[in-house]
Formats: C-alpha cells, sequence, structure tokens
C-alpha cells in the first residue's frame, strides 16, 4: 500500500529566482496553483470520494509550507494517521489516494502547485473540519506560536468541514 513520500527535486537558483523542474509522467491530468498572499494560512484537509479520488503531488513553488495528511483507507496499517512534512521551495510530496490532505503557508506570498490524478469534482469533494483531527492542533501549534483561531487564515469552507468522526 502506498504512503506519502518527500521528493526533494533539484532546484535552480540565480540572481533571476529559482527554476526547480519537476519530472510527471502519464497519470496527472490536472495541475492546481495556490496563491497565499499571507503567512499561517491553512487550506484543508480535502479529500475526493470515489470514483473520484485523487492522487497528488504537492510542489512548494515559492515560500515554505507545512503540508498534511491523515490516512483514511480503513484497509490500512495507517489508517487515522496523522502526519506532516515541511516543503521548501522545489520540494514535494506525492500524496497516494485515501489520504486527506492540507497545508499551513509558513512564508508570506506562497506559491504552491498541485497535480493529480483525477480532474476536481465538486460532487465528491469532502472537508474535513481541521479541529476534529486529534494531533492537527498541536501539529500547527508547533509552527505557529499565537492563537490558532484569530491568526491563522482559513476560508469560511473550511471553518466549515464535517467531522472527521462522521466520514470513518
Amino acid at each position: 500500500m502506498e504512503t506519502p513520500y518527500l521528493l526533494k527535486q533539484p532546484v535552480f537558483r540565480d540572481n533571476r529566482g529559482l527554476f526547480a523542474p519537476i519530472k510527471l509522467n502519464n497519470t496527472w491530468v490536472q495541475s492546481n496553483i495556490s496563491t497565499n498572499s499571507s503567512p499561517y494560512t491553512f487550506r484543508g484537509m480535502h479529500i475526493q470520494s470515489d470514483p473520484k479520488q485523487q492522487s497528488k503531488l504537492i510542489s512548494a513553488i515559492q515560500g515554505r509550507i507545512v503540508d498534511i495528511v491523515i490516512d483514511l483507507r480503513k484497509d490500512s496499517k495507517t489508517y487515522k494517521k496523522l502526519d506532516s512534512f515541511i516543503l521548501e521551495e522545489g520540494d514535494s510530496i506525492y500524496v497516494p489516494k485515501g489520504y486527506a490532505h492540507g497545508f499551513l503557508t509558513l512564508t508570506p506570498n506562497a506559491l504552491v502547485n498541485y497535480l493529480v490524478d483525477e480532474e476536481y469534482s465538486p460532487e465528491n469533494e469532502i472537508g474535513i473540519l481541521w479541529s476534529s483531527i486529534p494531533g492537527m492542533k498541536s501539529i500547527i501549534d508547533r509552527f505557529c506560536f499565537t492563537n490558532i483561531d484569530y491568526d491563522i487564515v482559513f476560508s469560511d469552507k473550511d471553518k466549515q468541514g464535517i467531522n472527521l468522526n462522521e466520514i470513518l
């Protein structure tokens, strides 16, 4: 069974900025870009249900993020395990189908690219309320030395996700 893993891609820097090529294969059908002007912007936790589940390749194009995943595959040895990865410019993480995913920006103007192997399907999208996930607050607290409810930027949609227990 697949698990998430960090990819260190080559990053080429010069006076203009950086160039970070990402190897692709025939798997990826859509590329998504996320711009995040404020540090401590949280996006997640999201997953698509069958038959539109997605594997993702998440890449930090600009800035630094903490990428967070939780395994929701009931037949997995790591079922309900929460994990986090620091991504800096040029780093990527592979997230297999069956994982809910989200990230927290650590720098202003973070730019994140997601490659997915299934197109976005609003009908199959599930948003999980971050505060319903055991261990999530401690992961966020490691990076934000502030009051979590005040300083972190959440979308209205992400504030109203379903409770994790409702989908387990």
